[in-house]
C-alpha cells in the first residue's frame, strides 16, 4: 500500500520550496528571523545532501507531490554498518495515516538491502507514545533509556534508544 514517496531532496522542482515547508512546519513568525532561518535551512538541506554519511530524503504525496516531510539516515558509520535514523511528518493533515511507518520501513530496507548495514537506530523521547508504537511494530527493540537528554523550554526529558538489526535469515 504505497501512499508516499521517498525522493532525494535534490530534485529541482522540489528543492526551492524545502526550506519554505520547514519554516511552515515549525510556525516560524518572525519575518527577519524568517529570512535568516530560510537561508540557513537552505543550506543545512543542501549539506546534508552532500554529505557521505548522510542519505537525507523528503517524503512526497504520491497523490499530489506534496512535500510532508523528511527521512534520514545520519550519521552512517559503514564501518560499524550502523546508522540513526531521523524521520519528521511535518503536515499534520498526514500524522496517523501510517505514513510514518511506511517510509521508515522503506529506509529500513534501504539501510539494510542497499547500503547493507546490518543496525538501524534512533532516539526518541518516551512522551511520543504513538512514535514508539510505530517503531515497536516494525520491531525496533528498546536498547536503553537515557534520562533527561532533551531540554524543551526548560522541560527536560528522557531519550529512549531504540535498534533494529538486520536478520540474516531475510
Amino acid at each position: 500500500m504505497e501512499r508516499s514517496i521517498v525522493d532525494k531532496p535534490n530534485k529541482d522542482s522540489r528543492k526551492d520550496n524545502r526550506a519554505e515547508d520547514y519554516l511552515n512546519w515549525f510556525s516560524i513568525s518572525n519575518h527577519n528571523g524568517w529570512l535568516v532561518f530560510k537561508r540557513e535551512l537552505k543550506k543545512y538541506i543542501e549539506q546534508k545532501s552532500n554529505k557521505d554519511n548522510c542519505k537525507f530524503f523528503g517524503i512526497f504525496d504520491i497523490n499530489n507531490d506534496k512535500h510532508i516531510g523528511n527521512i534520514k539516515l545520519e550519521p552512517i558509520d559503514y564501518n560499524e554498518k550502523r546508522a540513526k535514523l531521523g524521520i519528521l511528518i511535518g503536515e499534520k493533515d498526514y500524522w496517523n495515516r501510517g505514513i510514518g511507518t511506511e517510509t521508515t520501513q522503506l529506509l529500513v530496507n534501504y539501510a539494510f538491502n542497499i547500503l547493507n548495514l546490518t543496525c538501524v537506530y534512533l532516539g526518541v523521547i518516551p512522551e511520543n507514545k504513538i512514535a514508539v508504537r510505530m517503531y515497536e511494530k516494525i520491531k525496533f527493540k528498546v536498547k536503553e533509556i537515557n534520562h533527561e537528554v532533551f531540554d524543551h523550554n526548560g522541560v527536560k526529558y528522557d531519550e529512549v534508544v531504540m535498534e533494529l538489526k538486520r536478520r540474516e535469515d531475510l
